[in-house]
């Protein structure tokens, strides 16, 4: 009587059909499953360890292009300080600029240096303390008028203070500061952290430094005939 009381409720909708028969299909009926061989696993293994070993060379040599590109990028050594930017294709230094401001006090305040190669105030990433305290074991004479006969004599230390507006020097002080010169940039273009002086980018000097270092340009017969002047240098980025 139920499974009829039943088939009347599925009829009328009531009672939704329910076939239990495949709860207990035959063996026949149910899915084959195969266990792979040991080929298949070779293959299968094979597969796993040359991706996994792809992926670990991707991983070792994205690491190893970082680091190189880290490595070829100059590392500031100064990031307080905002250098001149490279000079593009045809564009002149400025020999003079802002950083170091218009006076010794000022220079100092801003943190520049005195350079006595230059005879000039740099910012703090132009300035190689090596290449100063080399270039001041020579003695130079430096005195306040042109001549030197009877006038007054000022001693090295005096003048690499950076306080006098102008000095004068013998000529051979031309071939002594372009050796430094060319030391100095020898220095500079190996250390990618150093910014590079205007003045050392222009053209005419370097053409100058040439003429006195190969004797075309022997200078005045007289002794004490160099001038130099004050200068508050720019400072240009290597990149």
């Amino acid at each position: 009587m139920a499974s009829t009381k039943d088939d009347v409720l599925v009829e009328e909708g009531l009672l939704s059909h329910k076939d239990y028969s495949s709860s207990f299909d035959s063996e026949e009926n149910r899915p084959i499953i195969t266990k792979p061989s040991p080929r298949q696993c070779n293959i299968l293994y094979t597969s796993c360890f040359i991706l996994a070993g792809m992926a670990f060379s991707l991983a070792v040599l994205s690491l190893t292009a970082s680091a190189r590109m880290a490595a070829l990028q100059p590392v500031s050594l100064y990031p307080g300080w905002e250098l001149d930017p490279a000079l593009g294709p045809g564009e002149e230094p400025r020999e003079n600029g802002p950083a170091c401001g218009t006076s010794p006090q000022e220079a100092r305040e801003r943190g520049c240096k005195f350079d006595l190669v230059l005879y000039s105030w740099v910012p703090a990433p132009c300035y190689d303390e090596e290449i100063q305290a080399a270039y001041r074991e020579r003695e130079s004479e430096w005195w306040r008028e042109r001549g030197g006969v009877g006038g007054e004599r000022i001693p090295q230390e005096r003048a690499a203070l950076g306080i006098e507006e102008s000095l004068w020097l013998s000529w051979d002080y031309h071939e002594y500061h372009c050796k430094f010169i060319w030391k100095m940039m020898t220095r500079i273009l190996r250390n990618a952290s150093m910014g590079v002086s205007g003045r050392l980018l222009e053209t005419h000097h370097t053409d100058h430094c040439i003429d006195v270092l190969t004797g075309a340009d022997p200078g005045p017969a007289e002794g004490i005939s160099t001038l130099v002047t004050l200068n508050y240098s720019t400072c240009y980025s290597r990149v």
